[in-house]
């Protein structure tokens, strides 16, 4: 998708609607390295929500989830994989490790149960207490 947002991160008034998009009743948590959210969430007690995954589709959105789980992107890119969004942690990334700290958003099948040996996903976990 385009958008007609920067790509700044903070206080702009797009990544206030990232952000305000992002409040699904779901924490944003940084899965470990070839993870995937289902595992990443039920290590925790919690469950993953898929549909909260489908709305990580700009550099927004990510940037924002990614601020939601505490951790830096160096840049964004869209990529079609179905582990979006997520972070790619591997000093392989691209092959040279060019990529490393990447967040990817966008495309693919994005669902709970994908995991990629180079990526650790941004996944939306229940909140804690919260029922099913």
């Amino acid at each position: 998708k385009s958008s007609s947002c920067s790509s700044n991160v903070g206080s702009s008034p797009c990544n206030q609607v990232a952000a305000a998009a992002l409040d699904l009743g779901v924490d944003w948590i940084l899965g470990k390295q070839a993870a995937s959210c289902a595992d990443t969430c039920k290590k925790q007690g919690r469950a993953c929500q898929a549909m909260a995954l489908a709305s990580v589709d700009t550099e927004e959105m990510v940037r924002a989830t990614a601020q939601r789980a505490n951790v830096p992107c160096k840049k964004a890119t869209g990529w079609q994989y179905d582990t979006n969004p997520g972070v790619c942690t591997s000093s392989r990334c691209c092959g040279d490790g060019s990529c490393q700290g990447t967040c990817t958003f966008g495309g693919g099948f994005a669902n709970c149960i994908a995991a990629s040996p180079s990526v650790s996903r941004l996944c939306p976990c229940t909140k804690k207490g919260a029922e099913r």
